[in-house]
């Protein structure tokens, strides 16, 4: 497995790079701050901007750990609109999590498949990695919808496994994963 750390990537439409500290105020007011995204992750909203710069200032500082972090740049927009990442890397099993989160305005346009298909095939075909899953929340059908477009297969239910940073409540998450070899195909 190669430590490649976030290298610039590209799509049609996106590019995905490191956080640079002149994206606090678009990442705050893009995504940060949304609370309809907030309902769909395992964060909670960001109550201003400080919280912002705190969470850019740490993840900037943990490039240096090899962290696979990318902000994602609307191209005609030239400013954030979500991010994606790779986490829980096992070398020794060659397996990650993605994780992903846009703004509630950039729903439903094909940019999270689009990033996310990118970001599979430089984990598969540069980093080295054999198994790449992803959860979801059941309360939000159209991330699953998401994985299976970028090629990912439903693998289970995990029960009452994370509380709902918005609802407080318990909630299942369900998991989706594709393997190296399955890549091609999409």
């Amino acid at each position: 497995m190669n430590q490649l750390g976030t290298k610039r990537l590209e799509t049609e439409r996106l590019i995905l790079r490191k956080l640079e500290v002149s994206d606090i105020e678009p990442l705050y007011y893009n995504y940060g701050s949304d609370p309809q995204t907030a309902s769909y992750v395992m964060w909670d909203k960001h109550k201003n901007i400080d919280e912002t710069r705190e969470y850019v200032e740490s993840c900037i500082n943990a490039y240096n750990d090899n962290k696979y972090l990318w902000v994602v740049e609307l191209k005609e927009l030239k400013e954030p609109i979500g991010m994606i990442e790779l986490l829980h890397i096992h070398s020794k099993y060659q397996t990650a999590e993605v994780a992903y989160a846009y703004g509630s305005k950039w729903w439903r346009n094909g940019y999270a498949t689009e990033a996310l298909k990118r970001v599979l095939h430089y984990g598969f075909c540069e980093v080295g990695l054999a198994v790449i899953e992803a959860r979801h929340f059941p309360s939000n059908p159209a991330s699953g919808k998401v994985m299976e477009k970028a090629g990912m297969k439903y693998e289970g239910r995990l029960r009452k496994r994370m509380i709902n940073p918005t609802t407080k409540e318990r909630e299942d998450l369900l998991v989706y994963s594709m393997l190296k070899e399955e890549e091609h195909e999409f």
